[in-house]
C-alpha cells in the first residue's frame, strides 16, 4: 500500500525523493497535523462554552452584551485553550547552507530539475535562524571540534522572509496568533502557512495541506 501511495511515477522515478516524502509524512507531517487539529477542536469547544456563559451573565443581570471586540480579546487571551497554527517551510537557502549538503539528500530533486536550480523543498530545521534573524553560526552538522562558525547570508528574498517569520512569531508569543499587519489573508487555524521566499510563491496558506497522504496514514495506522 505505501509502495502504491508514493509510487515512482508520482516523484518521476526518483527513489530518494519518494522515500523521504512517505518517511517525513509518517513521522512527522501528519503526526502534526493530528496535534494541531486536536489542540483546536479543544480550543474551540472551550471558548464555545464561554460565549455561552457570556451571554448567559450579561442577560442575567439585564444588561447589555459586552461588544464583540471585547469577546474576541478575552477569548485570545484564555488559558489554557490556546490555538494551534502550522506552518510549511519551504524556502531554499542559496548560499549552500541547508542540511541536505550535509546529510547527502540534495540529490532528491525532480529528474527533470536542472543540478544548479533550488531544490524543490527546504530540510528539517532550516527555519531556525529564519526565525531567530540570524545569518551566521555554529554549524551543528559538523564532527569538527571546536564546532566551526557558519556564514548563511540572505538573498532579499531570504532576508523578507526572515523579517516576516519573526513577527509571526513575536506575535504569537505576545497574543497566541501569528499576525502581520501587512498580509494580504489571515492565516487560518487548520490551514498550514507556506513561509518561502517572493519568487516561490511567498507566504500563504496552503488550506488542506498533506490530508490526502495523511488520511492514507491513518488508514494504514494498525498496520504499520
Amino acid at each position: 500500500k505505501i509502495k502504491d501511495r508514493y509510487s515512482l511515477e508520482r516523484f518521476e522515478g526518483d527513489v530518494s525523493a519518494a522515500f523521504i516524502q512517505a518517511d517525513a509524512d509518517h513521522y512527522l507531517i501528519c503526526p502534526t497535523r493530528a496535534i494541531a487539529a486536536s489542540l483546536n477542536a479543544q480550543a474551540n469547544a472551550h471558548h464555545a462554552t464561554r460565549r455561552w456563559w457570556w451571554w448567559s451573565w450579561w442577560w442575567w443581570w439585564g444588561t447589555a452584551a459586552p461588544p464583540p471586540a471585547a469577546r474576541r480579546a478575552e477569548a485570545e487571551t484564555t488559558r489554557p485553550f490556546r490555538r494551534a497554527f502550522r506552518y510549511v517551510f519551504a524556502h531554499w537557502n542559496d548560499a549552500g547552507c541547508d542540511a541536505s549538503l550535509d546529510l547527502g539528500v540534495a540529490d532528491a530533486r525532480p529528474a527533470d530539475t536542472p543540478s544548479d536550480a533550488p531544490l524543490p523543498f527546504a530540510s528539517h530545521g532550516s527555519d531556525v535562524s529564519f526565525a531567530f534573524g540570524t545569518d551566521w553560526g555554529p554549524d551543528l552538522l559538523s564532527s569538527d571540534s571546536p564546532t566551526p562558525r557558519k556564514d548563511c547570508p540572505y538573498s532579499d528574498d531570504g532576508r523578507a522572509l526572515s523579517d516576516a517569520m519573526m513577527d509571526y512569531w513575536g506575535s504569537f508569543a505576545r497574543h497566541g496568533r501569528p499576525h502581520r499587519d501587512n498580509d494580504a489573508d489571515a492565516w487560518r487555524l487548520n490551514a498550514a502557512r507556506a513561509l518561502k521566499g517572493d519568487a516561490d510563491g511567498g507566504v500563504a496558506n496552503l488550506g488542506d495541506f498533506k490530508a490526502a497522504d495523511c488520511a492514507f496514514w491513518a488508514s494504514v495506522e494498525d498496520d504499520v
